[in-house]
């Protein structure tokens, strides 16, 4: 059997690192409706405190990704996790709303200090089967968020908004396990390796996958920030947005392992093209409908939505395999973060709007994604290059 270095138990071990560490951002848009009767704040300002989650997430990766690249140690996949958990976990503490901006925030540091040198770890174990070992990479931490919303919804409806607490086992757990794998390596041997491509040509693909990210990113958080909001104005309980926010991100992670996977049979670029075109009129859809066949829609959304996030990730790396913690905290954060700061301006045109009007623009954005798409395909990419 021919050695294709993929290295299976590393990369199921760092995908459930991913999958533990985020689901702690997970918690947050489920409990907002709670937080919100606690502390009296409006939906602009509830707006807010998902961006600051989402913004300390996504755009301090990039130092995370360059500290990473330099120091080369083993560090942030293990103090990652219980950064993020400990103080997601003790949340429903703060008795005033800027020191509940303070605890997202610094969970979310953890969060974003975990993703750049544990995407760079899984691209170095994958060996030549890139795209699956992200598309797996990707799988944990997109059902992490699934699982957290679902979770988190069934331990405040049984035990309250204190119960929230009990969640700050796993995060311990999983840092213990990584360290215990990981700390004999000291040193993240990046491949001295250079891409076929020119500056210019490099540049051009970077800036298109950083804007394909981004718009696809706005949609996701837009979608998982005002879907609960919108559900609670209808009169639903906080558990069915809980049901609904985990269907859409657990079958988004079944698209991104299967999309990193058939990326590697019809090639990467239909497979962005079907996750901006699909989601489009799904969730369209979603938004005219109720009870089973909203479950349906969402999840269908969800699946195709996330199918290219592995391999923008893997392009990426592919494009600068010398600097690929760097490149993966720009593509899996900072794209993530400006999209987050969108966020502030779409919950300030909800208080306008309405809530609904406002999801079905934030859908409307996945067609800039197409549109995006066509200018990748004037681009030879080979994402074997690695």
């Amino acid at each position: 059997m021919v050695d294709d270095g993929y290295s299976r138990g590393k990369v199921l071990l760092l995908s459930t690192g991913h999958l533990i560490t985020d689901i702690y951002p997970g918690f947050l848009a489920p409990i907002v409706p709670l937080l919100m009767a606690k502390l009296d704040f409006s939906i602009s300002e509830a707006a807010t405190l998902m961006s600051t989650l989402i913004i300390a997430t996504s755009l301090f990766q990039p130092i995370f990704g360059y500290l990473s690249d330099r120091i080369k140690r083993i560090v942030f996949i293990v103090i990652g996790p219980i950064i993020a958990a400990f103080f997601m976990s003790i949340i429903n503490l703060p008795n005033s709303y800027h020191l509940l901006l303070l605890f997202v925030f610094l969970s979310g540091l953890g969060v974003a200090s975990f993703h750049p040198q544990a995407a760079a770890l899984t691209n170095l174990r994958s060996g030549t089967r890139k795209g699956s070992g992200m598309g797996i990479f990707v799988f944990g931490g997109s059902i992490g968020i699934g699982i957290g919303s679902l979770l988190i919804s069934v331990i405040v409806s049984i035990g309250g908004l204190g119960a929230v607490q009990y969640a700050i086992i796993p995060g311990f757990v999983i840092s213990a396990l990584l360290y215990k794998s990981f700390c004999k390596e000291r040193v993240v041997k990046i491949p001295e390796k250079n891409n076929n491509y020119s500056i210019q040509t490099a540049s051009l693909i970077l800036i298109v996958l950083f804007l394909l990210v981004a718009i696809r990113a706005i949609v996701i958080l837009g979608l998982s920030a005002f879907i609960p909001i919108y559900l609670a104005q209808r009169g639903e309980a906080v558990v069915y947005g809980g049901i609904t926010l985990f269907l859409m991100h657990s079958f988004g992670a079944i698209g991104g392992l299967v999309g990193g996977h058939l990326s590697e049979k019809i090639g990467e670029k239909m497979v962005i093209i079907l996750s901006f075109i699909v989601p489009l009129p799904v969730f369209s859809l979603y938004l005219m409908s109720s009870g089973l066949i909203s479950f349906i829609l969402v999840s269908l959304g969800g699946f195709f939505l996330y199918s290219s996030i592995p391999v923008v990730i893997f392009l990426g790396q592919s494009t600068f395999p010398n600097r690929i913690s760097t490149i993966s905290s720009m593509i899996m954060g900072l794209g993530w973060g400006i999209a987050g700061l969108t966020i502030i301006g779409f919950g300030a045109l909800a208080e306008i709007i309405g809530v609904k009007t406002t999801l079905f623009y934030l859908v409307y954005t996945s067609g800039l994604g197409f549109i995006l798409t066509l200018i990748l395909l004037r681009v030879k990419l080979n994402s074997r290059c690695v």
